[in-house]
């Protein structure tokens, strides 16, 4: 008989490749354009002072008439507390001596959990950063009593992924005033785009009423502006861009200036349009004095972006952004740039809200911190060696919030049909 691989398997050596190859994105787009944008600062909370109003006293008169009734400029604050966020890893001392070198493993244990648990934690900032600062991230329809977690017709792609998070995310469900009202701490093992459905560790009852939260983060400000307002997860660009909502404990309402220009269609979906797309940015430059500079959308909005170029025969130059990114450039005819001031750049980023695009003047838009990403050491150690097992913990922690310093600067296209 001759020699085969089927009967000489037994003394063939296994050839492991050194690098440790990863699957999973490690891109955070958002959360790179806004990083340079970080504001330090110490105390209870930051506050910044904003000019909401003109002085009403100006005016012409003839000869003799009476002059312009005085007036005044008009302030308001806005009020930022601090946002806690957090990343925890541990590992066994045995295994950190088993991956010790080459021979004993693809990569440092140790290193390879800490650079981990960092990236990981970013990650779910910048998911935040584009979400409802209420720790929502899908809902609920109708489930009986099953593991198979049944989500509303409305639920997105981009939700389902992001409830599965690169291997399962765990998750509490309930209400916004309740998020454990259902369950909580159970791991989503799988998901199913087409029937747009979870499959969770144990068997819960869910109506659409209910909400699922990454666990222990759901709960919405009470719009006091104090650092336990109830708000957990950072303000994200869904709360900020927005013509209604409380932010940063001022109501549009009030003060009309504090309101991002909305144009979308009362909730039905259309067709991308170039001379919508500028109406959105000139509107929100009409309105604030800003230039916005990057318009953000999921990628199937790009792609019926793109197949808007395609179909004019259009060229696509680009433009460089923050953090090695480039965009397609955008310009309305005739648009005029300030000196040293880039054209608008379109880009999609996998965690923005689907069927719509984000147009930002990303320069008011700020990374507060009383601390930036880092492991806790204040004792002289990274790794927590505590209770009886053969284990270390390590802890990542920052202290920040996303805040917005003049919230006319950006604008919403909204109801877009997605490719």
């Amino acid at each position: 008989m001759s020699a085969t691989f089927a009967n000489v398997q037994a003394a063939l050596k296994e050839d492991y490749q050194p690098v440790l190859r990863d699957q999973i994105n490690q891109q955070f787009f958002l959360f790179q354009q806004i990083e340079k944008n970080t504001t330090k600062f110490e105390g209870r909370r930051a506050i910044h002072a904003i000019h909401t109003t003109r002085n009403s006293g100006v005016g012409n008169r003839g000869t003799g008439g009476t002059l312009p009734t005085a007036g005044n400029q008009g302030y308001s604050q806005v009020k930022i507390p601090t946002r806690r966020v957090y990343g925890v890893g541990k590992i066994e001392r045995s295994l950190m001596k088993a991956m010790a070198s080459n021979k004993g493993s693809f990569t440092r244990g140790l290193s390879s959990e800490m650079d981990g648990v960092r990236k990981d934690t970013i990650r779910d900032v910048n998911r935040q950063y584009w979400g409802t600062s209420d720790g929502v991230i899908a809902a609920c329809d109708t489930t009986s009593a099953s593991t198979t977690v049944q989500l509303a017709s409305t639920t997105t792609e981009t939700q389902i992924l992001q409830l599965f998070a690169d291997g399962g995310m765990t998750v509490d469900i309930g209400t916004v005033a309740s998020p454990t009202a259902v369950d909580s701490a159970l791991t989503v093992s799988d998901y199913d785009l087409t029937n747009k459905t979870i499959t969770v560790s144990s068997a819960v009852t869910t109506t659409s009423s209910h909400r699922i939260f990454r666990s222990g983060n759901g709960g919405a400000t009470d719009d006091s502006g104090d650092e336990d307002d109830g708000q957990l997860e950072l303000t994200g660009l869904q709360t900020i861009v927005d013509d209604t909502a409380v932010l940063h404990t001022l109501d549009p309402a009030s003060v009309i200036t504090w309101a991002s220009y909305v144009n979308d269609n009362s909730g039905t979906n259309r067709a991308w349009s170039e001379t919508e797309a500028v109406k959105v940015c000139q509107t929100v430059e009409k309105r604030s004095g800003e230039f916005v500079d990057i318009g953000i959308s999921g990628d199937g909005v790009w792609r019926a972006i793109a197949a808007w170029y395609a179909s004019q025969r259009r060229q696509l130059d680009t433009v460089e952004l923050k953090g090695g990114y480039s965009g397609v450039k955008f310009s309305a005819s005739g648009e005029m740039l300030r000196p040293g001031q880039k054209p608008k750049a379109m880009v999609w980023e996998r965690d923005c809200p689907e069927n719509k695009q984000f147009w930002l003047s990303t320069n008011c838009l700020v990374k507060h911190e009383l601390s930036d990403f880092e492991f806790v050491d204040d004792d002289g150690n990274v790794l927590d060696r505590s209770g009886t097992t053969d284990d270390f913990e390590f802890r990542l922690a920052a202290y920040i919030e996303l805040g917005c310093v003049q919230r006319n600067a950006h604008g919403l296209y909204g109801d877009i049909t997605a490719a």
